[in-house]
């Protein structure tokens, strides 16, 4: 393979690790980002964003994309005492909970996906709410043979769950999750979820008809509903800026208390890869 393929920014700490590390990465069609922990999840050593180039390498499969990026970056040669992976696709449904009978949830998948075949497929219940998915049908196991500890699971699911227990965003009914080109948004009211959905994007103007639109579907007031944004943002850009003309109150989420200084080391904002950085804390 060719570097020319991907687009990478990568941050490393000037200090060595120490005993056990832990792993987490974040997976989509394009992109690809890991973080290396120390054994308590209290810094981080390593971060790489890395986004894959559609036209750079073509014929190749996203596994052939994750064995070269795992080989480059060493990943599969170190030891890690647990290994936490999200992935992000558009195959999920969201039920209420007298339709999560598992029969219905791959019924509900292969009408929301288009996808004729769909050989797994998993659900989360989430008090009123039951978020199914699937994944890739050669992607799973192909993670699991690479990491034999590994836990894999819809980011969708890891960023709902830390919607209700992550201190930062207890008290917001939105939250945006950024990644390069793709975002996650979802909503709550008196503590149900309300809705999540996953968008591509090219420019500000995309991000805001999607959210603007939604709280219109729902009735949601720009005057009182509280918006937390996390991901790859600048806290002072232009889309930012945008969103507060139309919402309120914008804060933006922040890392677990117990490793609010994690990202010390990498000199990077709290915000930033926050499904990445805070799924270890999910338990689903």
């Amino acid at each position: 393979m060719n570097n020319e393929a991907y687009i990478t920014d990568y941050f490393k700490s000037d200090k060595e690790p120490g005993g056990d590390l832990n792993l987490s990465l974040f997976i989509e069609n394009q992109l690809f980002m890991f973080a290396v922990f120390n054994a308590d999840f209290t810094s981080v050593s390593e971060i790489c964003h890395v986004r894959i180039n559609a036209g750079g390498i073509k014929g190749n499969s996203l596994n052939d994309h994750l064995t070269f990026l795992f080989n480059n970056y060493r990943l599969t040669q170190r030891k890690f005492k647990q290994v936490n992976i999200c992935v992000l696709n558009h195959h999920f449904s969201l039920t209420p909970e007298s339709f999560a009978m598992f029969e219905n949830a791959k019924s509900f998948l292969k009408f929301s996906s288009g996808e004729e075949e769909m050989k797994n497929s998993y659900s989360y219940r989430f008090d009123n709410i039951n978020f199914c998915y699937s994944i890739e049908n050669d992607l799973v196991p192909f993670l699991e043979k690479q990491f034999k500890n590994a836990t894999v699971r819809h980011a969708g699911a890891v960023n709902i769950n830390l919607l209700f227990s992550n201190n930062s965003l207890k008290s917001c009914n939105l939250f945006l999750n950024f990644n390069k080109g793709v975002f996650e948004l979802a909503a709550k009211e008196n503590n149900k979820l309300l809705y999540y959905n996953v968008f591509n994007y090219e420019t500000n103007e995309d991000v805001l008809y999607y959210l603007l639109f939604m709280m219109e579907q729902y009735e949601l007031n720009p005057l009182t509903c509280k918006l937390s944004v996390a991901g790859q943002i600048e806290a002072d850009g232009e889309l930012l800026k945008s969103i507060r003309k139309y919402v309120k109150t914008v804060t933006l989420a922040v890392n677990d208390k117990s490793f609010s200084k994690s990202f010390a080391d990498v000199k990077l904002p709290d915000h930033y890869f926050f499904s990445l950085t805070n799924q270890h804390l999910c338990a689903l």
